[in-house]
């Protein structure tokens, strides 16, 4: 029997939602499998970064942020925020929930 090539397309376009990125269309664009997902709610995402940043600033790969300022113009609230891990993890922050992908 004839072996079956089986080829799987992520769309730039399919990695952006309404808001930023789409966390799990990039882990599986990244790591082309479908993700793990464990979420934490009811924390102050800004904190938690901070803590991973300090704790575990040598497993992070690259962080991704959007902030929006306030109707003041000075500060930048903080909205969501992707830390891509060197361990194939995606930890998706926000200021009330941290989602992390995984795999498993």
């Amino acid at each position: 029997m004839e072996h079956l090539f089986q080829q799987k397309v992520i769309s730039a376009n399919n990695l952006f939602d309404d808001r930023y990125i789409a966390s799990k269309n990039l882990y599986m664009h990244l790591f082309n499998t479908l993700p793990s997902i464990t979420l934490v709610r009811n924390v102050q995402g800004e904190k938690v970064f901070y803590a991973i940043k300090g704790q575990f600033s040598d497993w992070i790969e690259q962080v991704l942020i959007s902030n929006t300022r306030s109707k003041a113009g000075r500060m930048h609230e903080f909205n969501r925020t992707l830390l891509i891990m060197k361990n194939r993890c995606i930890i998706e922050l926000d200021d009330w929930y941290c989602e992390i992908l995984h795999d498993g």
